[in-house]
């Protein structure tokens, strides 16, 4: 590419420069005299609906030099503001900063050092992590965004040595590529508004080049003439064809200017040849950046061939820094010196003031604590800006809001020059299309070097006689057209003219008399037009209810019965149904029912004791657990997962390792997650089920006791069997057996040997138990040995054939009658194996597959009905725990032929993982990976790769009896379609058979439908069933008010009040006290023979019990907004007038969140408050430092309501755990002694 130099005219710090408009930061700054007059001081206006008024205002220079007044109009002030981003989870000090800005002001874009440097996206105070690439470094950095900050792009390492510039969008980072040359490195600096162009720097066997990238298609585009090849390009227009950057000619670095393939180039007179372009203005026109010149290194702007100096602070020496300008080039931004590095912004009227000035003295706003450093972003309009400095919670971006928003009723000339004692009238317009009758006030800005001043302008809006107002809400309806909520933002037209919605779904317009088409409008609804016809002087309400563009499934009949004659047939229709604005899909299979037979008769489950740590051992070193390693608490899910994997699933409840996954026969919707490690490294006893229906997580009763790498499966009883798992260093030989029914435990057979790390399978009544260790070594107590139970007979029977050879930690799936066994540590370890195996748990024999060349154990291993996917875990050789991304499929239909082929890897490296899942989607199978370690750090991701196609039910489907017509379909809106159900008794006795119609749809609140379907074979029709005896309708007089509960719960123990706090229970007493003075009833209306003492507290009930412990005084006040439907509104007003409380959402204070839960540290505040505790003389606890609580957390220590968390050393405060029902009866029984002794 030949590139065309032009160097720039050099002028100094004050050469001319184009017509700005003013960043309107300086109202209130007084005019110098004698400069500036305006005639009048005010405006006032009346004007009609539909039509235009004009005024003259009259600007007198009465100077002694020619001025340029910049003009701009105005609506109000927006109230300043100012914001630090904080940074992302952390142990250190902050250590964020924010490198660009999007155009519209809202999204703000750098790095976090939350570990190594992590891209980030800062938006409406939240800030998220972008990640890294895969199979990278660990280290990005985010640049520029697009104008609604969608897309974000900077750069990420690749390796030791290695960066790649990056786009990313919607959670994911893709890398843009290079250009070859060594070492392989590019960076993106800048993107444009859409999203679409992206330019920065690339290596190339040539130097670093400047690029532009597109529609995935990277251009280099060149370098100066005469120099090396050295170019980058930082910044991009709005419509990504005009480049800035900088490049290498003959006698030095030049800023450029790129446009259809040309170069413009230059730098400051004065100075050695050194330039930089950094910024652009939306429009390509402006160039802003940094050079040096005959001032040093100086900010400076180009704009139509000529560059200027923008000098640095009044006064001051040292350098400045252009970093970013407006989308109109009259605002920039960027740094200079005032002895230090201090944040700066520019404007035509105002030079370069430091940013930190302005926003203090100018603006009003406290930055007690801040240092303003750089700014590094401003928005289009000017209005908001974003860079980094120093506060007291180390380096931190900000953001901060100092501009106001234009008039759109009023109009002004831009800009005019009068000549020395001249002067010179411009016309003001009020143009109130749009408006409605009232009164509006704004003010026309008048800015020059000497300063601004200000013309309040008042317009008074009447409507003519013959014209009315249309008003109305939209309200956006839920799915299936249930009652919404109001929608903002929702585009209403009528006739000609479009008005957005307000924040409570209202609009109003006024018409000229007639007949209209009036549309709301709002993406993802669908799309309400009604005819209206205004009449003169009238009002006209049109509300829109906007249907959501979803389906909305349903079904009848609820079931299906059959009576049929042996040998006979008969058909009915099931109807399916789609209530909604969009298409209904659908899928639909036969299926059999879970089996009649009564489950195996088990004692309950004698729970262990959980201890809060493990016991204080550490690993030896051929061990395979992780107990008594040194692990970190779960981190936070990576997100923008690459590939097919994807983090968008809830993550794992306090993260989980080598815990037990299972799914249950015929429930491909959701699985249960069973022990393992949890957040606090230590083994955790919990159980959750996942539904994939919406539901997520859900906590069940759990374990009698923690388990590391149990074994289990769930059988067609609908019980979880847990076999064995690590407790310490030694193998347990425990069958914990969950029934899911009535969520309790129960306690089956031990097996015959001590094991964890085995393999377990269930077929025709029978479980599996195959493989395993009876040692945490790595070398000895592998075994081979399969043993089997007897499901309903409830005992160990003889065994089958054993392994082909000892292992353990290997991955185990079931499908059909196969138990396969994949790869795992045997006796050969660091040696992995590399078998694939699989158990007909039929005949008892076990098969050889392909070889698992990967060699992995430790991993996620999942079945569909035609593919084995493995998952992550230790890599083959070295040590135990050498997490991998690997992700390998074996297609199972060809078996036993076939090869292992990688797909997509998982986004980080995991072993040890919490287990895998598959679950059945629309379009197939999905598989979940749980979990895992990634070095010494336990993860709570929750990956899913879809697999279309595939199916997960390890169920034969096929029902005999029982046919449908279709498979799939599609309904439209508002209608209906039938599936055609048969039945056929021909191979069947007389009898009663029953199976079920499953139906996937797109419904996302309905993925799942599932008919019931019964058949009855008999010769004759089964005799007419009894009607049912009417039951007649219940009293309307009220129940009788709920009698204070026993002092003893019958069959409990003498004295026992509720039932679940047994005498010996630690906190008995201090339970008993709280009833027996009234402060509590118990935990389950109108019976009360619970507590709940494991419950947490609400912030509502720790508002009762301090109202009843302290018998606060009435009060007729109501202090917050968000408790008018809580039964505790009363207690809560009560707390509040006494001090007690303040609210829960400062400064405002205006709610009490009394379904939230309360911290131990918002106790501390409670207590010392309600009871007037004396403050501490000293710091009691280590882990309170920084909390807002901390001094009331040591008057409550020091008063001996509180002892700490961690026994014996009592260290610990734990300040933000939960408190629970059983510790807040002792705290208030101690703080009550205090003023009842």
């Amino acid at each position: 590419m030949e590139a065309r130099i032009m160097r720039w005219n050099r002028l100094g710090v004050f050469g001319v420069v184009t017509a700005l408009a003013v960043l309107m930061t300086s109202v209130g700054l007084a005019a110098a005299d004698g400069q500036v007059e305006v005639d009048p001081d005010t405006l006032e206006f009346d004007v009609l609906l539909g039509e235009t008024s004009t005024q003259p205002l009259t600007i007198t220079n009465d100077g002694t030099e020619v001025r340029t007044y910049y003009l701009s109009d105005h609506d109000g002030i927006i109230d300043p503001s100012f914001t630090g981003v904080g940074d992302l989870p952390q142990d250190t000090m902050f250590a964020s900063r924010i490198r660009g800005f999007s155009g519209d002001g809202s999204n703000a874009v750098g790095r976090s050092s939350s570990g190594p440097w992590e891209a980030m996206r800062w938006q409406n105070g939240e800030m998220i992590g972008l990640g890294d690439l895969p199979g990278g470094g660990e280290q990005s950095e985010s640049n520029d965004a697009s104008y609604d900050g969608d897309v974000v792009v900077g750069y990420a390492t690749t390796d030791e040595t290695g960066t790649a510039a990056f786009r990313w969008e919607d959670g994911t980072m893709t890398p843009l590529g290079n250009l070859g040359g060594t070492p392989l490195q590019s960076f993106a600096n800048g993107v444009s508004h859409d999203g679409s162009v992206v330019v920065g720097a690339t290596s190339s066997p040539d130097g670093l080049q400047a690029f532009r990238w597109e529609s995935g298609t990277m251009t280099a585009l060149g370098d100066l003439e005469g120099g090396s090849v050295s170019s980058t390009a930082n910044a991009v227009s709005a419509d990504g064809t005009v480049v800035a950057g900088r490049g290498a000619a003959a006698d030095g670095s030049m800023a450029f200017r790129w446009e259809n393939g040309t170069f413009e180039a230059g730098d400051l007179p004065g100075g050695s040849t050194f330039a930089d372009a950094q910024g652009i203005s939306a429009n390509g026109e402006v160039v802003v950046g940094y050079s040096s010149g005959e001032n040093g290194i100086e900010a400076f702007r180009w704009e139509d061939g000529t560059i200027t100096g923008l000098g640095n602070f009044p006064g001051e020496d040292g350098i400045s820094f252009a970093r970013d300008a407006s989308g109109d080039g009259s605002v920039i931004v960027g740094y200079g010196t005032a002895d230090v590095r201090r944040a700066a912004i520019w404007t035509e009227g105002e030079g370069m003031r430091q940013v930190q000035t302005m926003l203090t003295e100018d603006l009003g706003l406290d930055l007690t604590g801040w240092t303003l450093v750089e700014v590094n972003g401003v928005s289009d309009d000017g209005a908001v800006i974003t860079g980094s400095g120093r506060s007291v919670n180390g380096n931190e971006g900000w953001v901060a809001t100092i501009g106001d928003v234009d008039a759109p009723w009023l109009t002004v000339e831009p800009e005019v020059t009068v000549q020395p004692g001249s002067d010179i009238d411009i016309d003001v317009t009020v143009d109130p299309a749009g408006l409605v009758p009232g009164v509006y006030e704004g003010e026309i800005r008048i800015t020059s070097v000497d300063g601004t001043t200000s013309v309040p302008v008042t317009a008074t809006v009447t409507a003519p006689d013959d014209w009315g107002s249309v008003v109305g809400t939209v309200e956006s309806l839920e799915r299936c057209d249930t009652p919404g909520q109001p929608l903002p933002e929702a585009s209403v037209t009528i006739g000609d003219r479009t008005i957005p919605t307000d924040e409570a779904g209202d609009f109003v317009m006024w018409l000229p008399a007639g007949e209209y088409t009036h549309t709301a409008e709002f993406e993802g609804f669908q799309t309400d037009s009604q005819q209206v016809e205004v009449d003169g002087g009238g009002e006209i309400v049109v509300d829109s209810a906007l249907r959501p563009h979803l389906p909305c499934a349903s079904h009848s009949p609820g079931s299906l019965s059959f009576e049929v004659e042996p040998g006979a047939g008969s058909s009915e229709n099931l109807t399916l149904s789609n209530d909604g604005a969009a298409e209904l899909d659908y899928t639909v299979v036969e299926h059999p029912s879970g089996p009649d037979t009564e489950p195996a008769k088990l004692a309950p489950a004698d729970e262990e004791s959980r201890p809060e740590s493990l016991p204080g051992w550490e690993a030896p070193s051929d061990s395979a657990s992780l107990q008594g390693r040194t692990l970190d608490e779960a981190t936070q899910s990576p997100s923008n997962a690459p590939g097919a994997w994807d983090d968008s699933e809830t993550p794992v409840p306090g993260g989980t390792v080598r815990s037990l996954v299972v799914t249950c026969p015929g429930d491909t919707t959701g699985f249960y997650k069973l022990t393992g490690f949890d957040t606090s490294a230590t083994l955790s006893a919990q159980v959750f089920h996942y539904d994939t229906g919406g539901d997520g997580w859900t906590e069940l009763a759990p374990m009698p006791g923690g388990r590391e790498r149990p074994s289990g499966v769930c059988t067609e009883d609908g019980r979880i069997h847990v076999i064995g798992g690590l407790v310490g260093q030694n193998p347990t030989n425990s069958h914990y057996v969950y029934d899911i029914a009535t969520d309790t435990w129960l306690e089956a057979a031990a097996p015959p040997r001590n094991v964890w790390a085995a393999a377990a399978g269930v077929w025709d009544g029978k479980l599996y138990l195959a493989g395993g260790s009876s040692s945490n070594s790595t070398t000895v107590g592998n075994t081979a040995e399969v043993n089997v139970y007897d499901i309903a007979a409830d005992n160990w029977v003889e065994d089958t054939d054993p392994m082909p050879a000892p292992n353990n930690l290997m991955g185990y799936a079931q499908f059909g009658k196969y138990l396969y066994v994949v790869g795992g540590q045997g006796d050969d370890f660091p040696e992995n194996q590399t078998t694939t195996l699989r158990l007909d748990m039929e005949t008892g024999t076990w098969e050889s597959g392909p070889e698992f060349t990967s060699a992995r154990a430790d991993i996620a291993f999942v079945a569909t009905d035609s593919a084995l996917y493995s998952i992550g875990g230790d890599a083959d050789g070295g040590g135990v725990f050498d997490a991998v991304t690997t992700v390998e499929r074996l297609n199972v239909t060809a078996w036993p032929e076939g090869e292992w082929t990688e797909i997509d890897p998982l986004p980080v490296a995991v072993t040890a993982l919490g287990g895998g899942a598959c679950t059945d989607g629309f379009t197939g199978a999905d598989i979940h990976s749980l979990g895992g370690l990634t070095g010494s750090s336990i993860l709570d991701v929750h990956f899913t790769t879809a697999r279309p196609g595939e199916h997960c039910s390890d169920l034969d489907t096929d029902v005999p009896w029982l046919s449908l017509d279709t498979g799939e379909g599609s309904i439209t809106a508002d209608s209906a379609g039938a599936v055609g159900v048969t039945v056929d008794t021909s191979d069947l006795d007389e009898g009663d058979y029953q199976a079920e119609i499953r139906v996937a749809t797109s419904d996302s609140e309905a993925p799942r439908i599932t008919i019931p379907v019964s058949l009855t074979v008999a010769e004759e029709p089964p005799p007419t069933t009894t009607p049912p005896t009417m039951i007649a309708p219940p009293t309307t007089e009220p129940p009788p008010p709920t009698e204070p509960p026993p002092t003893s719960v019958p069959g409990a123990e003498q004295g026992q009040r509720f039932e679940d706090v047994p005498t010996d229970h630690l906190f008995y007493g201090d339970i008993d006290w709280l009833a027996e003075e009234g402060i509590t009833y118990g935990c389950h209306p109108p019976d009360n023979t619970l507590f709940c003492p494991d419950d947490s507290v609400t912030r509502g009930q720790m508002a009762a019990f301090l109202n009843r412990a302290l018998e606060l005084p009435d009060t007729d006040g109501d202090h917050f907004d968000d408790d008018e439907t809580s039964v505790f509104e009363d207690d809560i007003n009560r707390l509040a007038e006494s001090g007690i409380t303040y609210g829960c959402n400062p400064p405002d204070n205006t709610e009490f969140c009394a379904n939230a839960t309360v911290l131990r540290q918002e106790m501390a505040s409670f207590l010392v408050r309600g009871y007037d505790l004396e403050p501490a003389s000293g710091d009691r606890f280590t882990d309170d430092d920084g909390s807002v609580h901390e001094a009331d957390i040591d008057a409550l220590a020091q008063s001996g309501v509180t002892l700490g968390c961690n026994p014996p050393g009592n260290t610990m405060f734990c300040p933000t755990d939960d408190v629970i029902r059983a510790q807040m009866a002792a705290f208030l029984h101690r703080a009550n002694r205090l003023i009842d002794p």
